[in-house]
């Protein structure tokens, strides 16, 4: 499975592609998709604490648009996203390493739309090949291109080799990095909390 940020190079330095559009996302709907969400992210993370329904429900009212799945032309799953919109101690939390992705809870978001600077969260994006992971980038780099409050802050943590100079190439920056889990894996690169937002790389300023 291909997760967050893993794009093909020519897909991240076309922009007009994030235009290309799938009639097949929808938000998702929690006691149909549920299901499929769970058994995703439990094979990915193999931590079946992981997944919080209170979270993912609230998440899913906060922040439709980036709440989604998407599935093939037959109906299949084929992928989601999951982005949480969090409140301003809920990130200085995860930035200083005190509460983990296990530990968030409904409690720990809040509505960005009232916030002075929302603050989003990259919760978990998989799809089942590189064509389902590009329809869910593109949709996902679509909300940020629009939103009207550029001074917002993307953050999250990942574990992956495939996304780390990518991450980096749309504008995100690492905060910190776990070496000794690094090494505990037997990762090329060590998992990393990363932070900031697309403004460069959708519009070519900070």
């Amino acid at each position: 499975m291909n997760s967050a940020l893993h794009i093909r190079k020519a897909q991240v330095e076309d922009l007009d592609q994030i235009n290309v559009r799938s009639e097949n996302i929808r938000t998702i709907d929690f006691e149909f998709d549920i299901k499929h969400i769970e058994q995703f992210i439990d094979s990915q993370k193999k931590n079946d604490a992981y997944v919080n329904y209170g979270l993912i429900k609230e998440a899913i009212r906060l922040l439709p648009d980036l709440n989604f799945v998407l599935t093939g032309k037959t109906g299949y799953y084929a992928g989601h996203c999951i982005v949480l919109p969090i409140s301003k101690s809920t990130y200085i939390q995860l930035k200083n390493r005190e509460i983990s992705n296990v530990s968030l809870r409904a409690k720990h978001l809040a509505n960005y739309k009232k916030m002075e600077q929302p603050i989003f969260y990259r919760y978990d994006i998989t799809g089942d090949c590189n064509d389902s992971v590009f329809y869910v980038m593109a949709k996902f780099f679509r909300f940020f291109r629009d939103l009207e409050n550029k001074d917002y802050l993307l953050c999250g943590y990942t574990e992956r080799d495939d996304n780390y100079d990518l991450n980096l190439q749309v504008g995100l920056s690492v905060v910190w990095e776990d070496k000794a889990l690094q090494n505990e894996l037997n990762l090329d690169f060590p998992p990393r909390f990363v932070e900031g937002n697309f403004n460069n790389f959708l519009f070519g300023k900070e």
